[in-house]
């Protein structure tokens, strides 16, 4: 499994990702520049770890480029509703993040267990981050989470402005993810991100 973390806050959504991908019974790179997360509009940034099901059902569904009728919050509930009809038999998580019809940050996460929507969050005041972790078993990635999250936290606050306080919090996660790939054969150095400001 991949590696994607998303940063949200009342004015910005981040979303970054590596592009190894594997096959999945052997674990044999099969590529290095499979993309995981998309900009769809302006409002709506998706990513996925797992099997490749999430971009089949975007492009099958979708496209890659969405209409900015949508938000994140709409286009998250029809997105979950066509995975869980359509596509219930591969491992999969997803993460979709970006701006609410009233302008606020909004976040969600599923996979292909949830019966719902994991977490729904709307920002309007503080940021947060989220994770979808590589597997792996022998390392414990809490403190990393931690000692990421209290970075970011402390980047959106003090930041002079959104657009500064997203490049910073661009580096800090590609910065986190290039180290997650030194310890994790299915993370490479190639990160690929996305933000919105609004």
């Amino acid at each position: 499994m991949s590696m994607v973390v998303a940063s949200v806050g009342p004015q910005f959504a981040i979303i970054s990702g590596d592009t190894r991908a594997l096959e999945k019974d052997t674990r044999k790179v099969v590529s290095e520049d499979f993309r995981k997360v998309y900009k769809l509009n302006d409002n709506v940034l998706i990513g996925f770890v797992g099997t490749g099901t999430p971009i089949k059902c975007l492009e099958e569904n979708f496209g890659y480029q969405i209409d900015n009728k949508f938000f994140a919050d709409e286009f998250a509930k029809e997105f979950f509703e066509l995975m869980k009809t359509n596509y219930i038999e591969d491992e999969y998580a997803v993460l979709i993040v970006g701006k609410m019809k009233n302008g606020n940050g909004w976040c969600t996460g599923f996979n292909h267990l949830s019966e719902k929507m994991d977490i729904a969050k709307q920002f309007t005041e503080n940021s947060d981050m989220f994770f979808l972790w590589p597997d792996n078993e022998e390392t414990d990635y809490s403190d990393m989470q931690s000692s990421q999250l209290k970075k970011v936290t402390g980047i959106a606050r003090h930041a002079k402005n959104v657009k500064r306080a997203v490049e910073e919090i661009s580096t800090s996660v590609t910065y986190l993810i290039q180290e997650v790939s030194k310890e994790v054969d299915s993370v490479n150095r190639n990160i690929v991100t996305y933000s919105l400001i609004f």
